[in-house]
């Protein structure tokens, strides 16, 4: 019985831990004293194992049926060391808690030695089992206060963690600001290297300019070390009493006259001259255009645009208004690209070619101040001084690689379509241009000519002098040729890349008709398909090379023929219009504003069949823009197309 009540405890403590932790801290406390309380009573009245279990229970055993509890019989004695859970304890209830008769049989409840033994080890293991409780109890408490700890060190990283995400947000946002400060600074930068990129090109300018005026210099004094040598020689001649050469003291500068003048629509003066230096009293001439020819009157003074003066004298009768006699001279007109003289114009005493070429009046500079421009005469055989023939026009450069580049770009387009009457005619080209002499001032023995046909003036100056664009045939004729160029230029695998009104000279003209003849010059830029530009003009440049060269890229841009094709555009507008888009423009802005150029039409009055090829040639995408092809079949030309020699008229 004492083994099953054992086991039962067992039981009981696993199924109700509750209940047995309100008796068991106590019973560990008075262990020994109850023990011996326990012998005592057994002694006395040796209760049943069942009472005694029932009272180590605090339940209220006893017998049921007579009411007499544990505590009775022990007289309350136990129940002292348990004040505290007498109480709480006393509701359970327990089936063993009624005395049981004593298994011996002698029925007055008295424990056995040994189950008094299994009683007191029932006992032990209870106890044992309440130790380990309290234990697991302490762990557990342990553990509450380790979690405790862990989630306070959770909420303190918790903690640290939104501070770096308010550091990294911080962060971020000084990121940000860094990288737009630096798109600035990028930009600023770019803005610096263009501004560089423009002072170096102006810096170079200004080398050449400074190259130019040095050399000049060095001419100027040569010549005065030669003219020092004659006075020398002078000197000595006078030495040695030898009659000198009579001086004569420079006379008061003298104005031509002209009498019985007109003027024509584009301010040419046909008159009678007299006091003239070099041309005969009584000569009647006709002069380059003036300046300004509505100061033409009786007894003004008026300057041509050659920069020769005359006073005009009385006017020419109705009469014999527009009579010119059949000896006539022609004044020289001079213009940046092409010079026009009369066969009197004065000599400069300088020789090309061995002598074969007279130079003649004053020299003009090339827009790219690379080259000089002069009029000259072949010298008559029979006496090398005196010229021969009509004036013909010689580019003079010390730039033998461009000058053998242009003569060469001629004999291949004269080889092509078009291309033997589309340009100027060539006379001869001279690698050296003479030889070297102590009084050759323009040093001709270091640079190169190139001798060709002269025309009266280029199309930017006609343009200019009727102060409005071309109308009509002329139009028609002006736009023709620089279409031919292109044709004979592509047919020889070239791209002109330098295509302007400047590049254009009238050789013959048709006031009546209002027809012109208009020839191609200079084709020193031009380059092979494919190839790389050698220079370039702002205005005659497309979009495409603008972008390369403010990037630096300019050297390594790849030509094609659409190039020609943009500049065919420019050329057209400036020839309908009179002016350019770009005429109020330097180099610098015109390379700038092309990238996002588009043409406007709105304040000119143009002609819709005129202004629709220009737009197509000025298409921004070299891709989509009109090709060469496209132009000569483009209703513009529709009447050229029919007749393609239409403009020609002698």
């Amino acid at each position: 019985l004492l083994e099953t009540t054992a086991i039962v405890a067992l039981l009981l403590f696993s199924i109700i831990p509750s209940t047995a932790s309100f008796l068991v801290p106590t019973a560990i406390q008075q262990k020994k004293s109850w023990k011996q309380q326990h012998l005592q009573s057994s002694e006395k009245s040796s209760p049943s194992s069942s009472t005694a279990l029932s009272f180590f229970f605090a339940g209220d055993g006893g017998d049921n049926s007579t009411g007499t509890s544990a505590t009775n019989s022990y007289d309350g004695k136990m129940t002292e060391p348990f004040p505290s859970t007498n109480t709480a304890v006393s509701a359970v209830k327990l089936p063993w808690s009624t005395p049981s008769p004593d298994p011996g049989g002698n029925g007055n409840g008295s424990l056995g030695e040994n189950q008094q033994r299994a009683l007191e080890a029932a006992e032990e293991v209870l106890i044992n089992l309440r130790i380990e409780m309290v234990e697991q109890d302490k762990k557990i408490e342990t553990m509450v206060e380790t979690l405790d700890q862990k989630t306070t060190t959770i909420e303190k990283l918790q903690q640290s963690l939104q501070s770096r995400d308010d550091i990294l947000q911080r962060a971020f946002v000084t990121v940000e600001n860094l990288e737009t400060q630096n798109e600035k600074f990028t930009t600023q930068l770019k803005d610096l290297e263009e501004q560089t990129r423009t002072l170096q090109n102006e810096n170079k300018a200004k080398e050449q300019q400074l190259q130019r005026t040095l050399k000049t210099l060095e001419e100027a004094t040569a010549q005065i070390q030669i003219l020092q040598k004659e006075l020398v020689q002078v000197k000595e001649q006078q030495q040695q009493g030898l009659q000198l050469p009579k001086l004569e003291l420079p006379k008061k500068e003298q104005i031509p006259l002209l009498s019985d003048w007109e003027i024509s629509y584009i301010g040419e003066v046909t008159g009678v001259v007299t006091n003239h230096p070099r041309i005969p009293d009584g000569e009647t001439i006709v002069t380059s255009p003036l300046e300004n020819p509505k100061l033409a009157a009786r007894n003004k003074v008026v300057e041509t645009a050659s920069g020769s003066k005359y006073k005009l004298g009385r006017k020419a009768p109705e009469k014999t208004k527009g009579a010119v006699k059949t000896s006539t001279t022609q004044e020289a007109s001079a213009s940046p690209t092409q010079i026009t003289m009369a066969p009197d114009i004065p000599l400069t005493g300088e020789v090309a070619g061995d002598g074969k070429y007279l130079l003649a009046g004053k020299p003009k500079a090339s827009k790219n101040g690379r080259s000089l421009l002069y009029a000259a005469y072949k010298s008559d055989p029979d006496d090398p001084l005196k010229p021969k023939g009509d004036a013909l026009a010689i580019k003079i450069s010390s730039n033998l690689e461009a000058m053998e580049r242009e003569y060469n770009n001629y004999q291949k387009v004269s080889k092509s379509r078009n291309g033997g009457i589309s340009f100027i005619e060539r006379v001869e080209f001279l690698p050296v241009a003479g030889r070297a002499r102590p009084t050759d001032r323009l040093k001709l023995s270091k640079k190169s000519a190139l001798i060709m046909e002269l025309g009266k003036e280029d199309l930017k100056e006609y343009i200019g002098r009727h102060g409005e664009g071309l109308q009509g045939q002329a139009l028609q004729d002006a736009a023709l040729a620089a279409l031919q160029c292109l044709e004979g230029l592509h047919g020889a695998n070239l791209v002109w890349t330098d295509l302007k009104t400047e590049n254009f000279v009238i050789t013959a003209e048709n006031v009546e008709e209002n027809r012109i003849t208009v020839k191609g010059i200079d084709l020193e830029s031009a380059v092979k398909i494919k190839g790389n530009p050698v220079d370039y003009t702002p205005e005659a440049c497309p979009p495409e090379f603008a972008e390369a060269f403010l990037v630096g890229e300019g050297i390594d841009f790849v030509l094609e023929y659409s190039y020609d094709a943009w500049s065919f555009g420019m050329l057209l507008y400036e020839l309908s219009t009179g002016r350019g888009f770009f005429d109020d423009k330097t180099a610098v802005q015109i390379t700038k504003l092309l990238p996002s150029f588009k043409p406007n039409f709105d304040d000119v009055d143009l002609d819709p069949t005129v202004s629709d090829l220009i737009s197509k040639c000025l298409q921004p995408d070299p891709k989509k823009r009109i090709s060469i092809a496209g132009i000569r079949k483009h209703p513009f030309f529709a009447a050229a197309n029919s007749n393609p020699f239409n403009f020609l008229f002698g």
